[in-house]
């Protein structure tokens, strides 16, 4: 992973080549070879597993069938924030079983943070001097909520739910950083109710879950990887209570823009 990471930054030391791809959104040379190292070692190390990566994705169709048992990778996650010269960009790589991700690893090569999940209850930072902080999903009182939304991709409705919270905290920023933000206890509730791919989300839900929370589909089902390469929107929470609150957030938000019905105009269409 940290190979990976290297990669990143020499190509944007190097200098960046940037195009855009099919669904018009940008890859540059750093995506590229972030993804021919981690494809090296995945299959190194583990040759039976095959690997999904957004690099390899314009080859599938949304409708794809994940494999019962594969590594979901995004070689680099943020690629608008790397571009501007941010540091909140991200390599991920999650494993799925059946559906549900496992165990997961989200690197920040810029801020030199590595988080890794591996089942319940082991989930950990390794920081830039090697130190390794357990990320136990411990209760951390902030006055208000700190909410995190999309940078880059903050649509509408997300946009009105988070308006809903007040008083509350919003940080935007852009990656999978997100996801481990909420995991370390520094923020609360990161609600996606515009689309993603898979990649985007596995390796922090791993994360996430590992340390107590949870991330969960707008209807309060999990979160699953099965049938599809495109999420139709989130909520990922430090803690069950909290995701039930977005949740009856986004409910309520949802009823308010239904039409309202008159029963006058519903008579005089059924004569």
């Amino acid at each position: 992973m940290r190979t990976a990471g290297a990669a990143v930054l020499r190509s944007r030391n190097a200098g960046l080549a940037t195009h855009l791809k099919h669904d018009k959104s940008p890859v540059t040379s750093a995506d590229i070879g972030s993804e021919a190292v981690i494809r090296r070692g995945c299959s190194l190390l583990f040759p039976a597993i095959p690997m999904i990566s957004e690099e390899r994705a314009p080859a599938l169709e949304s409708s794809f069938e994940i494999p019962p048992l594969c590594f979901l990778v995004d070689p680099l996650d943020g690629t608008k924030e790397f571009i501007a010269g941010r540091s909140e960009f991200t390599v991920n790589i999650a494993l799925v079983e059946n559906g549900v991700a496992t165990a997961g690893v989200i690197f920040a090569p810029a801020l030199d943070r590595l988080y890794v999940a591996a089942g319940p209850r082991m989930a950990f930072m390794i920081d830039e001097n090697g130190r390794r902080i357990r990320l136990d999903g411990m209760p951390h009182d902030h006055s208000h909520p700190i909410v995190l939304a999309s940078r880059s991709h903050l649509d509408e409705q997300t946009a009105a739910l988070v308006a809903q919270w007040q008083p509350c905290i919003i940080k935007q920023l852009g990656s999978s950083l997100k996801f481990a933000l909420i995991a370390a206890g520094e923020a609360d509730v990161y609600p996606r109710l515009s689309p993603t791919m898979i990649w985007d989300s596995a390796a922090g839900q791993a994360l996430i879950e590992a340390t107590g929370g949870v991330v969960l589909r707008p209807n309060g089902s999990p979160l699953v990887y099965c049938g599809s390469l495109i999420n139709r929107g989130f909520v990922a929470a430090r803690t069950r209570s909290l995701a039930a609150k977005a949740l009856a957030s986004i409910d309520s938000e949802r009823q308010a823009r239904l039409p309202v019905s008159n029963p006058l105009t519903e008579e005089s269409s059924r004569r």
